[in-house]
C-alpha cells in the first residue's frame, strides 16, 4: 500500500483571533512512497515567494473531510446566480 504526502511550503505567518501564532502552508504537490521505500513526486506548482529557499515539507496526506474538521460549513450564500 502507497503512503501518500502533501507537499507543501511555509508560505507566511499569521496570529489567530487568540493571539497565537501559525504558519499557513500551501500545498504544491503529492509525494507517494511504495512498500520498498521507493518515492514518487508530483509538483503542480512552485513558489514564487522571496521566502522560497528551495525547501519543501511533506505532510501525510489527510482527507478533505479531516483537514476541514471544526471549520465552520458552507452555507451556500456566497453563490452568485449568472
Amino acid at each position: 500500500m502507497k503512503k501518500q504526502y502533501d507537499i507543501k511550503f511555509a508560505a507566511r505567518k499569521y496570529t489567530t483571533q487568540d493571539g497565537q501564532e501559525k504558519t499557513y502552508w500551501s500545498n504544491h504537490g503529492t509525494m507517494w512512497m511504495d512498500e520498498e521505500g521507493k518515492v514518487t513526486i508530483k509538483l503542480d506548482s512552485i513558489p514564487q515567494s522571496a521566502n522560497w529557499d528551495g525547501y519543501f515539507k511533506a505532510f501525510l496526506h489527510r482527507p478533505k473531510e479531516e483537514r476541514f474538521q471544526g471549520l465552520p460549513k458552507d452555507d451556500g450564500y456566497d453563490d452568485v446566480p449568472f
